[in-house]
């Protein structure tokens, strides 16, 4: 590298010098070299004073590195820790007041009892129910969901033929009330069930009674004949 040289000794004194250390350290085979930039006030004392920070400078990471590592906690002992720390907490929450645990057994209770009362519906609405048992859920002082309500959704729709219609509202009323303890909207569909029954039973009266008046209007005409044969022969 060629520089230029000054009319200040102090600045060629130090670009002298430090061309000196630049051939040194090629020599030694260094991998990489600094370059200092002087000034008219720069001295081979600065000069020194400043490698040797420089020279010092790579060991402070390393120390620092080391005791990062020997201050700070490895990941097993977190990991340790937090476990410890949740089964504390788990511990915690199974040690019930005697009120909490007067919750659970009144939650379990109602939770047997709700889903018996919707297999029941279940079991006896065999080709007429829409859709499992749905189940609204409270969470117990012991963190467990209880079964608080439930429903089945059953098909209350008139059918086709009012033979088919009827069948299907005795099978809604066995459906509705086969629970031991009947909701008040199970009764509530037992009872439009059952009047659905009634117009169905209306509904074919009328239709056989039509039929009957229509069979009636063809043979009227034979059965006088029979009648009038009849009487001439008495």
């Amino acid at each position: 590298m060629l520089a230029p040289i000054f009319q200040d000794p102090s600045f060629n004194q130090g670009w002298m010098a430090h061309n000196k250390r630049l051939r040194d350290a090629i020599s030694q085979g260094a991998a990489s070299v600094g370059y200092q930039t002087y000034s008219s006030t720069s001295s081979t004392s600065q000069t020194e004073q400043t490698e040797q920070s420089e020279q010092a400078e790579p060991s402070e990471p390393s120390n620092a590195v080391t005791t990062a590592s020997e201050g700070s906690p490895s990941r097993s002992s977190i990991e340790k820790a937090e476990s410890s720390k949740e089964s504390e907490k788990k511990a915690k929450k199974v040690e019930l007041t005697p009120e909490e645990r007067q919750i659970v057994g009144q939650l379990q209770t109602t939770d047997r009892n709700v889903r018996a009362h919707e297999q029941a519906h279940l079991n006896a609405a065999q080709g007429i129910a829409i859709s499992a048992a749905n189940y609204s859920y409270q969470v117990g002082p012991d963190d467990k969901r209880y079964a608080v309500a439930g429903e089945v959704t059953i098909d209350t729709s008139k059918e086709s033929e009012p033979e088919k219609t009827i069948d299907k509202g005795y099978r809604i009323i066995r459906a509705a009330l086969a629970p031991a303890d009947p909701s008040t909207q199970d009764r509530s569909v037992a009872a439009n069930a059952k009047q659905m029954i009634l117009n169905a039973q209306a509904e074919l009266m009328r239709a056989t009674y039509t039929s009957n008046q229509e069979l009636k209007e063809d043979d009227g005409e034979g059965k006088q004949r029979t009648g009038s044969t009849i009487d001439q022969q008495v």
